[in-house]
């Protein structure tokens, strides 16, 4: 049931509600959420077609899925630190039941937010968030200048401008205590630095041109690289993509340990649209539409103001194109009902060390990975003086905050494929 508590509510003892220079789309300290839904990920490799094709063939598609509860409540930003400019800080206490029910999983995040007028507008900004989950892991994510637009209010149907660019810092800090913090730029151009717990550490590096170069302890303790450059012309009509890998000396024990370092070049056509751009982004907001029955929200609304995020990226060094798309649904007196999130990885190179190269490229997918999550509301409390105030209380900060629980988990799930490569999987915490 919805319970809009106005007035204060309770004698007075209810947090007043927070000034909102104007939007109608105010929240309170105290406001409260509950929210349901599911998560499904989809693997989905090309069959295998080398001859002889082998008998049985295996199954190139699996599906995991499980339920999630969500609380949310609106608190007060912390006094000092990253986010102490934040207005909001919407935290979500999130439950993941795994493997049929035999597993728990609890994720908090605390997602920061901003609004801050302009003209006769209102600008909703995420400034980051952060993620600490029951396994042990945090997560922590920043937003740079010119990112992090979540809606201007009052709404108005139309591409929301100026568009996002891809300014972020993402670190990460697993149980085993080994560290990744990737820094992307405005243009998409990122580094990447890894540090695991036996000390040897790995970096990557590229630029807008495409080429870049990745130093990793494959196996050994001496660094091997995996280095790919910019397209180039080719005969065929097609770019191809140069790459040089460099094993280090001692990697491959047979006939002879290596005395000295491998190098094996190859080249692969290109594999991501021409001309390059690393990153894009759009925010469109669609007016009134019909929720999606698969929402579970019918109780509360048939229809809501539907805003869609698109963020798509291109990973020349891991071979990943790579697009996230956040669809939410706000209802007056309500706020957001339903916010759907789909994660489209298709990924060329293979780092899984089942080649006797351990790394095989190629310009056909190796696998597209589909992740999805639905959340409807199912209960809210909202604080507030008059029925305008309770309107839209939570505006798109609840979609920020299910969004940087996401794009952890997803971030975590590459991290796993892209470590998959070290033989000391136990030691890496892999």
């Amino acid at each position: 049931m919805l319970a809009a508590c106005g007035g204060g509510g309770g004698g007075g003892s209810a947090p007043a509600p927070v000034p909102t220079n104007g939007s109608s789309r105010p929240a309170a300290f105290g406001d409260a959420y509950t929210f349901a839904g599911t998560f499904s990920q989809t693997f989905l490799r090309p069959p295998i077609s080398r001859d002889p094709v082998p008998s049985p063939n295996p199954a190139n598609t699996q599906t995991l899925s499980y339920t999630i509860a969500q609380a949310v409540t609106v608190a007060a930003p912390p006094a000092s630190g990253t986010f102490a400019s934040a207005t909001y800080d919407i935290r979500t206490v999130e439950s993941d039941l795994l493997l049929g029910g035999l597993k728990t999983l609890t994720t908090t995040t605390d997602a920061y937010e901003t609004y801050t007028r302009s003209g006769s507008s209102t600008v909703v900004r995420s400034l980051g968030s952060t993620t600490s989950s029951s396994d042990g892991s945090t997560f922590q994510t920043t937003f740079g200048v010119g990112n992090g637009l979540i809606d201007i209010l009052p709404e108005t149907a139309g591409p929301l401008v100026p568009t996002n660019n891809a300014a972020m810092t993402l670190s990460e800090v697993d149980a085993t205590t080994q560290s990744t913090l990737r820094t992307t730029n405005a243009d998409g151009t990122a580094t990447l630095a890894i540090g695991y717990p036996d000390g040897s550490a790995a970096n990557a590096s590229f630029a807008n041109d495409g080429s870049g170069t990745y130093s990793l302890p494959l196996l050994v303790p001496k660094p091997s690289t995996f280095a790919v450059g910019a397209p180039r012309p080719n005969a065929s009509g097609v770019p191809i993509i140069p790459i040089t890998i460099t094993y280090a000396a001692g990697l491959f024990p047979t006939p002879n340990t290596t005395p000295t370092p491998t190098i094996v070049t190859r080249t692969v056509a290109v594999w991501y649209p021409q001309p390059l751009v690393l990153a894009r982004a759009s925010l469109v907001d669609n007016g009134t539409v019909t929720i999606p029955p698969e929402c579970n929200v019918g109780k509360f609304a048939r229809s809501g103001n539907q805003l869609i995020d698109t963020r798509s990226s291109v990973d020349p060094i891991f071979g990943e194109l790579d697009t996230q798309t956040t669809t939410s649904y706000t209802v007056p007196g309500i706020g957001v009902a339903c916010v759907q999130l789909s994660d489209i990885v298709t990924t060329f190179y293979d780092f899984s060390r089942q080649t006797a190269s351990l790394i095989r490229t190629q310009s056909t997918p190796d696998q597209i990975t589909t992740t999805t999550e639905t959340l409807g509301i199912t209960q809210a409390t909202v604080f507030g003086t008059t029925a305008r105030t309770r309107r839209l209380a939570t505006s798109r900060a609840f979609v920020a905050a299910s969004g940087a629980r996401f794009t952890a988990m997803l971030a975590q799930m590459r991290a796993n494929r892209r470590d998959a490569i070290f033989a000391h999987v136990g030691e890496r915490g892999r």
